[in-house]
């Protein structure tokens, strides 16, 4: 009874920690499904709007991991500052033509 009661904490135990991958698994080119594969379910997704429509990104407790067409772009680790992203930079030039 002990044993199998050892052996089914273990094995909670080892499901918990595969939850929480490890970000610097992620590599440029990895598919959304390899991501979640690796890291678990996102804790949030956002979705890119207007021009942006094909970006995405997951947000995980580790980090950012970003998307182009379903394909990892960027990995961005937690506590990093945030990228400027191409729309940004566009967006930052019009206004100083202004």
């Amino acid at each position: 009874m002990r044993k199998t009661l050892s052996l089914v904490l273990a094995g909670l135990l080892l499901a918990a920690s595969g939850c929480q991958g490890n970000i610097s698994r992620v590599a440029a080119g990895m598919s959304c499904i390899q991501v979640e594969g690796l890291m678990g379910e996102p804790k949030r997704v956002i979705r890119g709007e207007g021009l942006d429509t094909d970006m995405q990104t997951y947000v995980y407790p580790q980090g950012r991991v970003h998307f182009k067409k379903f394909r990892v772009v960027l990995v961005q680790p937690a506590g990093e500052k945030r990228p400027i992203t191409e729309g940004v930079r566009e967006r930052e030039e019009r206004e100083k033509e202004r």
